[in-house]
């Protein structure tokens, strides 16, 4: 150790080898500020009359690295100069300066710095840990799907103890079995084996963690699994997956520590990992269980559904062969007028066109009937205007009755293409008034708007008891009478059109709302 000793008070200091110190001793300031700045000292130990000269103090701060410890000497039993303390002094000795003196005070140092070094590693492992845990945390509260997350618990598991692989086995009660639900390099549900087997099954049926450093000389260890899949275990850390309420979720098991055995922060990482998991599971696998329940009711409410399509298409099917008979006897009637010599071409006219009227009515109950019974829609999409839209809302069979009024919104470019099949979107429009009035006579509007990206038609107003029929319907069409069916399908089927042009139908305070995406212009 290299000392400067600035003092003209005696010195105890033996130089030379065998645990001695390499020193040097100025007993002026000129010979300090020469030795200072001709050499570099681990510490400089001076008087309180020298670190006062300015000279001095600030040569050993222009010459010396800051590592250079800067001692006091002082007189034995007295108080550090209050000076003295605003030059940042690193320790102090008592007069003399004694070889035993300087010792004692660097292993005094010595101590200081070990401990501080020790807390430092402490902290670092510390934040390495917590840094662990955020990450592992961020990953397993973010993934729910059920192999996808057990994926990531091991793979971020071995990351962090530094693990060649990580298994996650899942405990079944009902068979007292360990399953591997995932095992890196093996993948999902590769090793089954009863829950009082191997380093798994002790740590499960104990609770307790293990670290094996020698697999092979543990006598928990079976070696069955590596013959099985021909990888050798050589080192085991294992913890339970426990969760808050008791219940024992699996077990965690790291493999083969790739610098050398797994130590005791990696048990420490791993137990703080471990609540974690088990939490992480246990919401994965209700998780799970959920999806597979609301699976099978769309499952269930997608065949009732097919059941009561089927149903009322049979209802309405018989109606429709029902119905046949009067409009078919209509148009014998008719026919039988046509055969009559004396009429005139007027009347022949008026007479076809009776007919026309009767069979479109059977045409556009059994076009309903098609398609309803298809479930899917197909349009036949053509280029239109917004003119000719308006155009054919206002002229829709009904809407200039009842009271009905339709509107354009002010500032549209009547003559703006878009893309639609007209015809389908009108019917449905029409079925949805139809339906209306069916549910309340008063009148109501129609009101067409159209922006950049869609357009908006518009029914209102209409009080909260016809809204909510009309909704309630919607969702249940195949609810109440028979009259109440053929309303329902109605509005099926126009919902079906415009679920087709990729546009909803939605409840607004005071009306209801059909909103038909389009492209922009």
């Amino acid at each position: 150790m290299k000392l400067l000793v600035i003092t003209d008070d005696p010195v105890e200091l033996a130089a030379g080898e065998n645990g001695t110190f390499d020193f040097n001793i100025a007993g002026t300031p000129e010979d300090a500020l020469s030795m200072l700045s001709g050499d570099h000292y681990e510490a400089v130990i001076m008087d309180a009359n020298s670190m006062t000269t300015a000279p001095v103090t600030d040569a050993y701060r222009s010459t010396q690295s800051p590592a250079c410890q800067l001692i006091l000497v002082v007189p034995p039993n007295s108080e550090i100069p209050i000076d003295a303390l605003n030059e940042g002094i690193d320790g102090y000795i008592s007069q003399p300066v004694t070889e035993e003196s300087v010792r004692a005070l660097w292993q005094v140092r010595d101590h200081v710095e070990s401990e501080i070094l020790r807390h430092r590693t402490e902290l670092r492992h510390r934040d390495e840990e917590i840094a662990t845990l955020v990450a592992i945390s961020n990953i397993v509260t973010s993934n729910l799907e059920f192999v996808p997350l057990l994926a990531a618990i091991a793979s971020e598991t071995s990351r962090a103890l530094d693990a060649e692989r990580t298994s996650i086995f899942l405990y079944h009660k009902e068979r007292d079995e360990l399953e591997a639900a995932f095992a890196e390099g093996l993948g999902p549900y590769a090793i089954k084996m009863p829950a009082t087997q191997g380093i798994a099954g002790r740590v499960a049926t104990s609770r307790k963690m293990l670290n094996v450093s020698e697999a092979y000389g543990s006598p928990y260890f079976n070696a069955e699994t590596d013959k099985r899949t021909g990888y050798e275990t050589k080192s085991v850390l294992c913890v339970p997956l426990i969760s808050p309420f008791g219940t024992l979720i699996g077990v965690a098991e790291c493999l083969n520590k790739n610098s050398g055995i797994f130590t005791a922060p990696d048990e420490q990482v791993l137990t703080m990992l471990s609540p974690l998991f088990a939490v992480a599971i246990e919401n994965a696998l209700l998780y799970q269980d959920l999806m597979t329940q609301v699976h099978q009711n769309d499952e269930m409410t997608a065949e009732k559904i097919r059941s009561e399509r089927l149903a009322i298409i049979g209802r309405m099917a018989s109606s429709v062969t029902r119905d046949i008979a009067g409009p078919m006897e209509e148009i014998v009637q008719h026919a039988s007028r046509l055969g009559q010599e004396d009429l005139t071409p007027k009347e022949k006219e008026t007479v076809c066109q009776a007919i026309e009227g009767v069979v479109d009515q059977l045409v556009d109950r059994a076009q309903e009937l098609l398609d309803f019974s298809k479930g899917s829609l197909e349009l036949l999409k053509d280029v239109t205007t917004v003119e000719q839209v308006f155009e054919g809302m206002r002229i829709l069979p009904g809407a200039a009755s009842g009271g009905t009024r339709t509107t354009l919104s002010d500032g549209i470019n009547r003559n703006r293409s878009v893309t639609l099949d007209l015809e389908k979107l009108l019917r449905s429009i029409m079925r949805i008034m139809g339906a209306l009035r069916e549910l309340d006579a008063s009148a109501f509007s129609l009101a067409l708007d159209a922006r950049d990206d869609e357009l908006l038609i518009e029914v209102s107003p209409l009080d909260e008891a016809t809204l909510t029929a009309f909704m309630d319907m919607l969702d249940e069409p195949f609810s109440g009478n028979a009259e109440d069916h053929d309303t329902g399908l109605r509005i099926l089927i126009a919902q079906q059109v415009i679920h087709a042009h990729g546009g909803i139908l939605e409840k607004l305070p005071h009306g209801l709302q059909v909103r038909i995406p389009v492209t922009p212009t």
